[in-house]
């Protein structure tokens, strides 16, 4: 598999993450676990962080074809 096959595999794995994170962040919310949203807020920054990083990656492997 190539670099860039696996980065855009990891990319789609964060994505799902990201959803599922945003669906928890949201139940927690509604029923006021506003101590357990704000933990899965901050798990939900460090997952766009680390998608942000993957395109950064991708990006630059793109550029280089």
């Amino acid at each position: 598999m190539t670099m860039l096959t696996e980065l855009y595999k990891q990319k789609e794995e964060l994505n799902q993450k990201q959803a599922l994170l945003e669906m928890w962040m949201d139940y927690f919310d509604d029923i006021k676990l506003y101590a357990l949203a704000d933990q899965t807020e901050d798990d939900l920054d460090r997952v766009i962080q680390s998608k942000y990083v993957i395109q950064t990656q991708i990006n630059r492997l793109e550029k280089l074809k």
